[in-house]
């Protein structure tokens, strides 16, 4: 919860961008799942370097970046399945030197600007030395991991580090934003009740400009939102992978030696009407406030929409 707060100056700054934006084009149609878009890619590059890329302020997919990482997704969920493949496809440096004469093939590499981008900001970093102890966002969190009395990281790890959260973190966040606005939009009765929950707050005086996380979340009838949206539309399609440990495991009542790799699509469970009901297919977020209790636990659990496939006790939760 600490950290999220310390996180959220950086966070803020997106959010005054995009109704900045949103104040201009009043009265004008615009592609909402876009602006999201950006909106993620800034802030995700500013909880993670203290400077966003840009993209809301240009108001356009700075040098294809967006567009390649849909690209590089869809090329690793396929080969993902069969990595052997990957060193005769793009692994191979012969292969992928002639994939880039097609400009379809060229665009997935236009992720170097994320990396070069992630370069300068290690440097900016390096070049301030102990001034950067103070700051909060997550490259300075990875470098001062180096005085923890562990291995201290290399340059290479932490530029991978804050690469890595780039990459991962703002397609997901993206998915994640347009299929709640996307459900709440199609179903105007939710969209409704949530907005007489924000209003009947903001009377109160419970919300400040803008809303805290922690204000966020005692919006009960918008966390339900967001979770349901994120059951309908989980932001990962692929499988979930894990190595059963050690001894091996049972799972529903077959045994797997140790080393098999299992899992699971989270758009898969998200459907299970033993889980969420005959209504899986509607998009009804009173479905988590109205179950029991042994009921909401095993929704609870099922929930692979942020979290991973449970091996034994452990739960990897993103």
């Amino acid at each position: 919860m600490t950290s999220l707060v310390e996180l959220e100056p950086m966070t803020d700054v997106c959010i005054k961008i995009l109704e900045k934006k949103f104040e201009r084009f009043q009265g004008q149609g615009i592609d909402l799942g876009e602006w999201l878009h950006w909106y993620a890619f800034d802030v995700i590059t500013s909880i993670t370097f203290s400077n966003c890329m840009g993209f809301m302020e240009s108001e356009q997919d700075i040098s294809g970046i967006i567009r390649a990482i849909e690209g590089r997704l869809f090329y690793n969920s396929i080969v993902g399945q069969v990595p052997a493949l990957h060193k005769f496809l793009l692994g191979n440096r012969f292969v992928s030197r002639i994939a880039n004469l097609l400009p379809s093939v060229r665009r997935l590499n236009t992720t170097h600007f994320i990396v070069d981008f992630a370069r300068t900001q290690l440097s900016r970093y390096q070049t301030v030395g102990s001034s950067s102890d103070d700051l909060k966002d997550m490259l300075a969190r990875f470098k001062r991991s180096n005085k923890d009395g562990g291995q201290a990281m290399t340059s290479d790890e932490l530029l991978s580090h804050a690469t890595g959260n780039v990459l991962a973190g703002s397609d997901t966040t993206a998915i994640s934003l347009r299929a709640t606005f996307y459900h709440l939009l199609k179903i105007p009765r939710t969209y409704i009740k949530l907005l007489a929950e924000i209003d009947a707050a903001h009377t109160r005086g419970d919300l400040s400009d803008p809303i805290t996380f922690a204000e966020a979340n005692q919006l009960s009838y918008l966390q339900l939102c967001i979770k349901e949206a994120m059951r309908m539309h989980p932001s990962c399609g692929q499988l979930l992978e894990r190595v059963v440990p050690a001894g091996g495991m049972s799972i529903a009542s077959v045994f797997l030696p140790e080393g098999t790799v299992v899992g699971i699509n989270p758009w898969v469970v998200a459907q299970d009407k033993d889980v969420y009901g005959d209504d899986v297919g509607v998009f009804r977020p009173e479905r988590w406030s109205e179950a029991s209790p042994a009921q909401l636990r095993l929704m609870e659990r099922n929930f692979l929409a942020v979290s991973c496939l449970p091996v034994v006790d452990a739960l990897c939760m993103c």
